[in-house]
């Protein structure tokens, strides 16, 4: 932003409404990083910014990068909260489809060549030992 020009009307929302709201956060420019500034540089800057200039005084609950953060991690846990129970719901409704499915097939009983084939799996656990090439298991 220019100087004289502030977005204090912004993050509080009076020009364009948000639902969420707005966060201000102070991104480091191309001269920061052509300077190569330590982003910790970076954001010790945005808060003294945000503290120290006295129009953005009593918005600290929406600017900095640190409010930007918890602000998505809330956004984030509320989202999980909401559609978890239904994704429980659904795949519990599958479990039941596909338990009824495997009990229509029955009782298949079981043939003497799976411990064969189990034995045969085991030799690719081994090989690579043989070969010095690293595990997959």
């Amino acid at each position: 932003m220019d100087k004289g020009t502030d977005a204090r009307n912004f993050l509080l929302g009076n020009v364009i409404p948000l639902r969420l709201g707005y966060v201000g956060v102070v991104n480091r420019s191309q001269h920061d990083i052509n300077k190569n500034r330590a982003i910790k540089d970076a954001l010790a800057f945005e808060e003294s910014f945000f503290r120290l200039n006295p129009v953005y005084h009593g918005l600290s609950h929406c600017c900095g990068i640190p409010q930007l953060a918890k602000r998505l991690n809330q956004i984030l846990v509320q989202h999980i909260k909401a559609v978890l129970p239904g994704l429980k719901s659904r795949i519990n409704a599958q479990l039941v489809a596909v338990a009824k499915e495997h009990a229509a097939f029955g009782d298949v009983p079981e043939s003497k060549g799976f411990e064969k084939s189990r034995e045969h799996s085991n030799i690719w656990f081994y090989f690579p030992l043989y070969f010095h090439w690293p595990s997959i298991y």
